[in-house]
């Protein structure tokens, strides 16, 4: 078996563990298959969304306005590709990983992850200086600071 159809095959068994054993965490999940690939797109509420694909012999993980990698191209192997995307789902659902985004006007700039263990006062006052607004995002829950409303 090929790497692609390794991690096809891996998020189609993750996504049938999460809907038998760890449905708690969410409202609904999704899997469907995009042309050689496969897409697991997961609902919660506050209008949570987590996508997790297999496109192009890596993981790409999408949350909120955020996304990130996990692949080969790293130089990982693929347990580990496997182990990576497992713990970062965990983290995002559990909510120990939150997302930020930040923003000039309507224009999104960027984004980034963080955990609860940083310091998220110290980066949205960072980012508070340089962008109109920021907007912080966890699983089930979502908060825009704007630059004036900053309290922390």
């Amino acid at each position: 078996m090929n790497e692609q159809d390794q991690l096809n095959q891996f998020l189609i068994d993750f996504a049938e563990f999460l809907a038998k054993y760890y449905s708690d965490a969410f409202d609904s999940i999704d899997t469907k298959w995009k042309d050689s690939y496969v897409i697991v797109t997961i609902y919660g509420s506050k209008e949570s969304l987590l996508e997790i694909s297999s496109d192009g012999s890596e993981i790409t993980i999408m949350f909120s306005e955020s996304h990130w990698h996990i692949g080969s191209f790293r130089g990982l192997e693929i347990n580990s590709i496997c182990s990576n995307t497992v713990r970062d789902v965990f983290d995002v659902l559990d909510g120990k990983m939150g997302t930020c985004s930040y923003w000039d006007g309507d224009t999104p700039l960027g984004g980034a992850t963080f955990y609860l263990t940083d310091d998220v006062s110290a980066i949205s006052k960072e980012l508070l200086k340089r962008h109109d607004l920021i907007k912080l995002k966890m699983w089930g829950d979502e908060l825009v600071v704007h630059k004036a409303d900053l309290t922390c």
